[in-house]
């Protein structure tokens, strides 16, 4: 059996993303790598502005007081983390340090962890630890309950 010409329509060739991008003028790529920039700057900042934003069941009064907090390092600690109130029994001295309890294992604070005391002291009267879970637990600031 013959096949007309009709018959044998092929599908349209697809090019790449990257060879097509490369086709454009050169001052449209650049337009679009700077859209590009500016997507991933913005995505940084809303995510950013996600995690400073306090929780909706927040005390009001207490939310400057948490704003800004550094640890020792002079990192804010709410900037990057959310602060978590903790129980007696979620934390600890071990010694010279301290240790919480979160995500069910007893988890050591480094002396760089701790909160800067010149952040005031702690209204709340019970230990606080900001952290943050991606594939692990990282800690970044710590205010014991009761503070010296």
């Amino acid at each position: 059996m013959q096949r007309s010409s009709e018959d044998a329509i092929e599908p349209p060739v697809r090019r790449p993303a990257a060879a097509a991008v490369a086709a454009l003028p050169e001052r449209l790529r650049w337009r679009l790598r700077g859209a590009g920039v500016l997507a991933a700057a913005v995505g940084a900042l809303l995510a950013a502005d996600a995690v400073s934003a306090p929780p909706p069941d927040a005390d009001p009064a207490l939310h400057a007081w948490f704003d800004r907090q550094r640890n020792v390092r002079g990192i804010l600690c709410c900037s990057i983390a959310d602060g978590h109130i903790l129980s007696d029994e979620e934390w600890r001295t071990n010694g010279a340090s301290y240790e919480v309890f979160i995500l069910g294992q007893w988890r050591q604070i480094q002396a760089s962890q701790l909160r800067d005391p010149a952040g005031g002291p702690n209204p709340t009267g019970r230990a606080i630890v900001w952290y943050m879970v991606r594939d692990r637990v990282v800690i970044y600031c710590f205010a014991p309950g009761t503070e010296l």
